[in-house]
């Protein structure tokens, strides 16, 4: 019945006209008011932002993140410039146990910019911002196909005191879906937290408490046999202070610490627990202190100092020969300084970041922009930047059937080299360019070496990374919004593997086109259409290239104007690709969702 209702929208819309989600810039200065389109995940919020890829293991289960052609490992989360790693493996790299109401801007860092506002990942940053609390919230019910269904609760408050005013926002959320009828992935999620806000004049200090677990499905995830119906289980705790004072467009400072707690428990047959169980208890303890100083017209200051210790318990039982990950832990500390010289519309600025290991040798990692603004809103910059990366815990020890970790795994040093464009058209076109080469020394991948061998974590000496993207918008007037994204990778490697699960498995092109329509004051309809191209794998059980599309027809109600209805189909050619070897795509899925906001 619902496919039948949400079909006969997209007839409708076709006779109408058709829309697309809207890609925002890479900064969004404003946080937004809460969202009724906002889901129980971040997944819709990273699929928006221009040059993040997620590849989706099942409907909901996991989702990697690569950034600039970055395997899984070189992309991350960070939370006002504090990186939120998982110790024992970045396959989580791509989410937090919040909704997306608690933050305010999102930023895209790669190279320079993240150099200097985040704690480094090797290839680039999803950087989230707290905003300011205001009054309000939203309650949202969602249903779908395979039995699936959510809901989510956001409600905030504001009060004045002592000369400023505190916020208290509280969000939880649950989510259920079977999986489809071809694959048994199904997906049990709940999360909930607490947000506390006290602005006073240009400070504003947060703390946030935040707890999620879920269940899921993870049959071939990892290069596990399909054939098995393995199960994994999640619970994620984080606390997180920050005070700020200015705006990170000019003069501020940031202090920030956290603490992230992960558990995670892996049955390689959940009908046969025995078998293979692995459990790994993590922590991770960071802070950080930044400031920007305005030193006169022409000269400025960044200086950020942080420090990180990563935990991690692990242990293995079952009948099939394996080991645990064991006990482990490391620490880290780093310190980066850039100063920068204004001259009329150019800029010149020139760092240094200098990190020390407990268990590695110091890094030290330059990094130079030259930036040229000749108009509002207008910029050219070339810049250069280094990072490196430590390999994780279940790369050096992961011991399984299909998959075997490698202790002497050394450390990934990336060289990255930038030259972006933006400028607006006219008043409605508006587009933005990235030519990027990244050279990654020992770096890290899964491979298998012949047909019918276990996956294995190897350093594949060099890879040299080339990419272009282009991409914008067009407003033709205000009820209609054009956009296209295309991006062109190349990877050249001397190691030639038999078949690689991540680093050099990757869509050569890609290309994202959608329209948004507001056909009336209350119905909004929305089109996506994507292509990838991959590389020849001979591990991948599809063909190389993907369609991806979606549709979307949002009501809402002139008499209720803080009700929202929206009919969603994903998938909508039915499409079987594997964006991730060895994982086949979930089926069409058709949903529905109502939102109240207040």
């Amino acid at each position: 019945m619902l496919r039948a209702v949400l079909l006969s929208c997209a007839i409708a819309a076709v006779c109408l006209a058709e829309e697309a989600l809207i890609l925002p810039e890479l900064l969004v200065a404003e946080a937004p008011a809460p969202s009724a389109e906002a889901g129980v995940s971040l997944a819709e919020t990273l699929h928006s932002l221009p040059g993040v890829r997620l590849l989706p293991q099942g409907v909901g289960g996991q989702s990697d993140l690569s950034i600039q052609g970055s395997s899984f490992s070189g992309a991350g989360l960070s939370l006002h410039g504090l990186a939120l790693r998982n110790p024992q493996t970045e396959h989580f790299h791509s989410e937090l146990p919040v909704l997306p109401e608690v933050f305010g801007a999102v930023a895209v860092r790669t190279g320079l910019d993240q150099q200097a506002m985040t704690s480094t990942h090797l290839a680039g940053s999803v950087d989230f911002g707290l905003g300011p609390i205001r009054r309000g919230g939203r309650l949202t019910l969602g249903v779908g196909e395979f039995s699936a269904w959510e809901t989510s609760l956001y409600g905030a408050e504001t009060m004045p005191v002592a000369d400023g005013t505190l916020g208290v926002a509280a969000f939880a959320a649950l989510a259920e879906t079977d999986g489809d009828p071809w694959r048994d992935n199904d997906l049990r999620r709940n999360l909930g937290g607490l947000h506390l806000q006290f602005r006073r004049a240009d400070w504003q200090f947060d703390t946030l408490l935040a707890r999620g677990s879920k269940t899921f499905g993870a049959r071939g995830y990892y290069g596990a046999p399909p054939a098995l119906p393995s199960e994994e289980t999640l619970r994620d705790s984080l606390f997180f202070v920050s005070a700020r004072k200015g705006d990170l467009a000019g003069e501020y400072l940031r202090l920030a610490t956290a603490w992230r707690e992960l558990r995670d428990a892996y049955l390689l047959d959940a009908s046969r627990p025995f078998l293979y169980e692995n459990r790994h208890h993590s922590r991770l303890l960071t802070a950080a202190a930044d400031q920007r100083l305005l030193l006169d017209e022409s000269w400025s200051f960044l200086w950020r100092l942080e420090a990180e210790r990563e935990d991690l318990d692990s242990t293995y039982r079952g009948t099939i020969p394996a080991a645990p990950l064991g006990e482990h832990w490391r620490a880290r500390a780093s310190l980066f300084s850039l100063p920068e010289y204004r001259v009329g519309d150019w800029r010149f600025a020139a760092g240094l970041r200098a990190t020390a290991f407990t268990d590695d040798a110091p890094a030290w990692l330059p990094a130079a922009a030259i930036v040229w603004t000749p108009a509002p809103e207008t910029e050219l910059s070339l810049a250069y930047s280094e990072t490196v990366r430590l390999p994780s815990y279940t790369e050096l020890n992961y011991n399984s059937p299909t998959s075997l970790g490698n202790a002497g795994l050394e450390r990934q040093h990336a060289r990255s080299l930038e030259l972006a464009a933006k400028a607006p058209l006219g008043e409605r076109v508006r587009i933005r360019s990235l030519a990027f080469f990244r050279r990654e020394s020992e770096s890290v991948d899964w491979v298998k070496t012949a047909p019918g061998n276990p996956w294995q974590a190897v350093n594949l000496d060099t890879v040299d990374v080339f990419g272009l993207r282009l991409g914008g918008e067009f407003d033709l007037d205000a009820n209609w919004r054009f956009l296209a994204e295309g991006e062109w990778l190349h990877k050249d490697c001397a190691a030639t593997p038999y078949a690689s699960r991540y680093a050099l498995d990757y869509p050569e092109a890609s290309l994202r086109c959608g329209v948004r329509w507001q056909a009336l004051s209350w119905c909004e309809l929305s089109v996506e259409q994507g292509f990838a191209r991959y590389t020849g794998n001979p591990e991948r059980n599809t063909g190389r290239s993907s369609w991806p599309a979606a549709l979307a027809v949002t009501l809402r109600p002139p008499a209720r104007a803080n009700l929202t209805l929206t009919f969603r189909l994903e998938n909508l050619w039915d499409e079987r690709h594997e964006p991730v070897v060895g994982v086949e795509a979930p089926g069409r899925r058709a949903s529905a969702s109502l939102a109240y906001a207040w």
